[in-house]
């Protein structure tokens, strides 16, 4: 952990770095159920739909898993969205 500290408050600067990180995540998996449900699937369809395990779906609609962005890809096309769609 880095020993920066942030606007020279006591907080370090990492846990800052990944507050944003989770808070980000959570808005990627809130998009991905958002969109998810408006399609009308469940997540094991968008799973057999994506070739993206059902689990991973599953963490990354609850902001508890980082992905990559061949799954963000992968989702995109299975939900006929842009992947920029994704990410806003």
């Amino acid at each position: 952990m880095s020993s920066e500290k942030v606007d020279g408050g006591d907080r370090p600067a990492q846990p800052l770095q990944d507050d944003r990180m989770a808070c980000r995540l959570r808005e990627l998996g809130h998009r991905v159920a958002e969109l998810r449900r408006s399609a009308g699937f469940t997540q094991v369809e968008l799973a057999e739909r994506s070739a993206v395990h059902f689990i991973t779906i599953s963490r990354l609609e609850r902001g508890t898993q980082n992905v990559s962005v061949a799954v963000v890809w992968k989702l995109a096309h299975a939900l006929d969205v842009d992947a920029s769609d994704l990410l806003k």
